[in-house]
């Protein structure tokens, strides 16, 4: 078989039971090893297992991390794997692919200071009045910070899933594997005066302007927007622009780009600062497994310090 009639039947069944992104990651690994091979049309019977080494390490020549280098290698390790239970007779044993083991690396953790410097780089305000594209980014971000939802589960809500006057809202965990597949998220004051502003914002633009999904509650508002970061004008807002919006407003405020994950990681491990058990973090987080909490709850540094001091009494 073809290397590219193997690789698209092996993504094809991927996509079965993985996530877009999973398999757009797959899909990624495997032509850049395509492209070493820089053969097409070559039977991926004759590749061998001295070529998957020798572009493994290339790939280390060429700078890649330590954990870089892991998913690619587990890429193609996988797929020589798919070939072999196709009974597609590949030519050595894919457990021989060397993977290289996950580095520890401390977590990016946005601190309060940022938040507070992030969200007076969104000028909401301006002289005829309410900004907004700007009032919606705002409640974006303090949404964000509140609750420690994903990005994807933010751009995910509808107007029904909003309950203004709890100052909550049920929302689908992206990640539940079906173990925990809805939970309810909760926000501050000013977070809810923020949605309220944003709210009437949406009134006066649906008055004019058709929505794609019509209970969406944050949409794109500007036509002709980079397809790479922004929505259409009255289509739900992709992920990606949840990371452009926050390098975005990095920038204006003169930060080190701060991206959506690392507020994600301050809401965690404020919750294990103010002693939260890890079934309560996990519940809030919407983590299946209360194994997933502990990286957005390890304390470090003086946090670590400070912690020990007021448990022992000093």
């Amino acid at each position: 078989m073809k290397i590219n009639d193997a690789i698209d039947l092996y993504l094809g069944s991927r996509h079965q039971n993985r996530k877009a992104k999973t398999v757009t990651q797959d899909f990624v690994h495997l032509s850049d090893f395509m492209f070493y091979i820089r053969d097409l049309a070559r039977e991926v019977e004759s590749i061998t297992l001295e070529e998957c080494e020798s572009w493994l390490a290339l790939v280390k020549k060429l700078g890649y991390d330590d954990n870089t280098r892991q998913k690619k290698a587990i890429a193609i390790k996988i797929f020589f794997e798919h070939m072999f239970k196709r009974r597609i007779q590949v030519s050595f044993d894919p457990d021989l692919i060397p993977v290289p083991r996950k580095v520890f690396k401390f977590p990016r953790v946005a601190t309060e200071e940022q938040y507070e410097q992030l969200l007076a780089a969104v000028k909401d305000q301006g002289k005829c009045g309410e900004i907004t594209y700007a009032v919606r980014d705002k409640a974006i971000l303090m949404l964000i910070h509140d609750t420690g939802a994903r990005n994807g589960e933010i751009i995910s809500l509808d107007m029904d899933d909003l309950n203004l006057e709890k100052k909550s809202a049920r929302i689908k965990t992206e990640k539940s594997r079906g173990v925990v597949p809805y939970r309810e998220i909760f926000w501050s004051n000013a977070t809810n005066e923020q949605l309220k502003k944003w709210v009437a914002c949406r009134e006066k633009f649906i008055a004019t302007t058709e929505l794609e999904e019509p209970k969406t509650l944050f949409f794109g508002i500007k036509a002709g927007c980079n397809a790479s970061y922004h929505s259409a004008k009255g289509r739900r807002l992709q992920v990606s622009y949840v990371a452009e919006l926050f390098r975005k407003y990095s920038n204006r405020a003169k930060l080190p780009i701060i991206n959506a994950h690392s507020f994600r990681h301050l809401f965690g491990r404020d919750l294990a600062k103010k002693k939260a058990n890890n079934f309560v973090i996990s519940s809030m987080m919407g983590h299946a497994r209360v194994e997933s909490s502990y990286p957005y709850t390890m304390l470090f540094g003086k946090d670590r310090e400070d912690a020990y001091r007021s448990l022992r009494g000093e």
